[in-house]
């Protein structure tokens, strides 16, 4: 073997560990550049949640009603929209936490959405309607829920 070719495996060594280092950084980027983008999307989500129940009537009348006299003092009328604001709710929070379990989220960005998961997973107890809930999400989610939710007293108010 000559010398220059042993200067070209050298070099040529270099530039497949240049290669891949840069691949890496790339391949990095991106993966925060796509971590950043599904945290935005979900609080997008749960901004537009929050804005409907701030603005629709129908929504903000069963919320004071549900808050101020209790489950029981739901009309037939209301429950659905009961259990579609809530609902939505536990679906954005799904999303979250499975972006957590598959290392997208941080530990510190899913504590942001468990409060709103349990207000929801609390409000639906409260009406006798975990069997929805159970239906509705993925098992692991609905066990993690109970979980988290049932152990944490302070997370278990409704809409106040």
């Amino acid at each position: 073997m000559n010398l220059s070719s042993k200067g070209f495996e050298i070099i040529s060594l270099v530039a497949i560990i240049c290669s891949v280092y840069l691949l890496s950084v790339e391949v990095q980027r991106y993966s925060q550049a796509t971590n950043i983008a599904t945290y935005q999307k979900l609080n997008a989500d749960m901004t537009d949640l929050h804005f409907k129940m701030a603005t629709n009537a129908e929504i903000r009348k069963m919320l004071s009603q549900f808050r101020v006299n209790g489950p029981d003092s739901l009309s037939s009328e209301m429950k659905p929209v009961f259990d579609s604001v809530n609902m939505s709710l536990l679906r954005i929070t799904e999303v979250a936490f499975k972006a957590w379990r598959q290392n997208i989220l941080a530990d510190d960005e899913i504590t942001r959405f468990m409060m709103p998961a349990c207000v929801g997973f609390s409000n639906m107890s409260k009406m006798g309607r975990l069997g929805i809930v159970r239906q509705s999400t993925t098992e692991d989610y609905f066990l993690h829920l109970q979980a988290i939710c049932e152990t944490q007293p302070q997370v278990q108010s409704t809409y106040e």
